[in-house]
């Protein structure tokens, strides 16, 4: 054009660097603001302990070995108690994922054992088994091992079930009817000297029973405790006799036992089973 002086490239450069921006001119759409970059975490701030740092580390490798190791023998030799404790005391420790799972693994044949325990001892009940029952029970009646019972061993509800059972007493101020003589000829099984004997009710009174038991060779009349008798399909009523035998010769766990056959068939109700319940609180 005609009157321009010669272009000044330096001030034309200043003039740019004056010049609006592209989305500041009319009509012109704003590009998107970038997204933000998340902050990060300040480098002195040190990470928050608990069981993902346990999970991480774990016990030190050679007290971890001693003690699963202990765990094992006393699973081997059928030490339910001494088992649960153990089992429980290596629970307590920071274990990681890994040595959690070895440590459940070793614990698992007890923890079957005792659940197997309880499920005869149910199966034996329900068939009026009582006396049967509470032998069946006696691997979960071990003394404690710090504080930590077999029962531990089961899953807390089942635990906490099976301990009110094994811990049936006879109350000290309690006054335990005599129970009722057995029906001539009822079918029996008495425990006499250990040794597992079946006859028939010959005569009974409130402590002992005298049976006839039949054999090849002949006829025998032995005299077993009323305790340790125990009929053949039992009635609800006969069970309760058979509890308050036992409440009266010092064995609670047996009169629990027979008191649960009772209610089982349909005797709880009743004024001797209330008598029975009674003694046992």
């Amino acid at each position: 054009m005609a009157g321009a002086g010669p272009r000044d490239p330096e001030a034309a450069a200043d003039r740019a660097d004056e010049a609006p921006p592209p989305h500041a001119t009319a009509g012109a759409a704003a590009p998107s603001a970038p997204a933000a970059e998340p902050r990060p975490a300040p480098p002195d701030v040190p990470p928050t302990p608990g069981p993902t740092a346990a999970d991480e580390t774990g016990v030190e490798t050679d007290r971890f070995a001693t003690l699963v190791a202990a765990l094992t023998l006393h699973v081997a030799r059928d030490e339910l108690a001494a088992s649960a404790a153990a089992w429980r005391h290596l629970l307590a420790l920071p274990l990681s994922r890994a040595q959690r799972t070895a440590v459940d693994a070793a614990a698992q044949p007890a923890c079957l054992a005792a659940a197997e325990c309880l499920a005869r001892a149910h199966a034996l009940l329900a068939a009026g088994h009582a006396r049967s029952a509470v032998a069946a029970l006696a691997p979960l009646t071990a003394a404690p091992v710090a504080g930590v019972t077999a029962c531990d061993l089961l899953p807390p509800e089942v635990a906490a079930s099976a301990k009110a059972l094994l811990a049936a007493r006879v109350a000290s101020d309690a006054s335990v009817p005599a129970p009722k003589p057995l029906a001539r000829g009822r079918a029996l099984t008495a425990w006499i000297a250990g040794e597992a004997v079946r006859g028939s009710c010959v005569a009974s009174d409130a402590d002992a029973v005298t049976l006839l038991v039949r054999r090849d060779d002949g006829a025998s009349f032995p005299r077993a405790a009323y305790a340790d008798c125990e009929a053949d399909a039992p009635t609800g009523a006969e069970a309760i006799e058979f509890g308050l035998a036992a409440a009266r010769s010092g064995e609670p766990l047996l009169a629990r036992a027979w008191s649960l056959v009772a209610a089982a068939r349909g005797a709880s109700t009743t004024a001797r089973w209330l008598q029975l319940d009674a003694a046992l609180r």
